[in-house]
């Protein structure tokens, strides 16, 4: 087991050092750079100045010097300033990695919980009523768009209805009890953790509905069953297990990307977590922030998919990390 992590860590480093120069790159090719931004804010600075600034940021060198001076100072725990927010960049990021990991946790767990239950229950079923609505309400999840949910949820629950605040964040200084100031926090989440739930719980039922009904098939599944095992004890003793190993790749992969990919949730509640951040970021060429925040999201993809293999062989006996080695 040692071996083995440590020769995924030197994998995780290898992918995050190729990234962030690939990332570099791009953001670094992208048209205007910081300077642009300032002269453009401000009409009485000169050609002169923002030559002396490229100068003085170092803008004016050429990307693979740059990347490298960058790369030295990330070594020594200096990943930069943020130039929009003038703070320094793991400062801004913490408290907003913490908010995704809120968002896509809560979202990620309410919508397993739902979903693997389910998936199993319709593929005792197949073929009938339960299966084909639930099927339906599945292809619904996965066909809206997320912005499109967003806006009929703000509109049924916070417009109309008026039980929920349409976007934002509870204030932790207001000074509440800790009750009180835990209801508030639910109270804003709900909508935007419902969002993502809903869009992961179409994903997610499809996906163990599938692998149900294929371990089903199998000629153990038929054994147990003429030997008077209950439907019980099939489904969830003989069926289940063997049905959950190339799912939990499938969920531990998606949480990973959770982190990057509920952007557009994050937006359209205005939810201050890593995806909004990273656009914005990249709106506004803030160089740092946007690389900082794209290899966070890459690393935590990358610790997905070593979270999945774990799983799969706690759950597999026929897989071993020998296998994985």
């Amino acid at each position: 087991m040692g071996r083995y992590l440590a020769s995924r860590a030197a994998e995780i480093v290898i992918t995050l050092v190729i990234m962030s120069f690939i990332v570099y790159l791009l953001i670094g090719l992208m048209p205007g750079d910081p300077i642009d931004m300032l002269v453009s804010g401000n009409p009485r600075m000169t050609s002169e100045d923002a030559k002396r600034l490229r100068e003085l940021y170092g803008v004016d060198r050429p990307l693979l010097e740059r990347y490298l001076a960058w790369a030295q100072q990330a070594l020594s725990g200096n990943f930069g300033y943020s130039r929009s927010l003038n703070r320094p960049v793991l400062a801004i990021l913490w408290p907003r990695l913490l908010n995704t990991l809120e968002l896509a946790g809560l979202a990620f767990v309410i919508s397993t919980a739902i979903a693997l239950p389910l998936g199993v229950w319709v593929a005792a079923r197949p073929r009938s009523k339960a299966d084909y609505m639930v099927n339906l309400f599945c292809f619904a999840g996965i066909s809206a768009p997320t912005f499109w949910l967003a806006l009929l949820l703000i509109s049924l629950f916070a417009v109309k209805l008026g039980w929920l605040p349409a976007g934002g964040m509870a204030d932790p200084r207001a000074g509440t009890s800790f009750l009180a100031a835990v209801g508030q926090n639910v109270r804003f989440a709900a909508l935007p953790v419902a969002t993502l739930a809903i869009i992961q719980l179409g994903i997610y039922t499809r996906f163990m509905r599938g692998a149900m009904i294929e371990v089903l098939r199998q000629d153990y599944v038929r054994t147990a069953r003429a030997k008077g095992a209950s439907e019980r004890r099939v489904l969830l003793g003989h069926a289940f297990a063997n049905a959950l190993a190339p799912v939990l790749t499938i969920l531990a992969l998606s949480f990973g990307s959770l982190f990057s990919g509920a952007m557009i949730t994050e937006t359209m509640f205005a939810w201050p977590g890593m995806g909004a951040t990273i656009y914005q970021a990249i709106q506004t060429n803030d160089f740092n922030l946007a690389l900082v925040g794209l290899l966070l999201a890459t690393f935590a993809t990358i610790v997905g998919n070593l979270l999945a293999d774990l799983a799969l062989v706690a759950v597999d006996p026929r897989v071993s990390i020998v296998d994985h080695a």
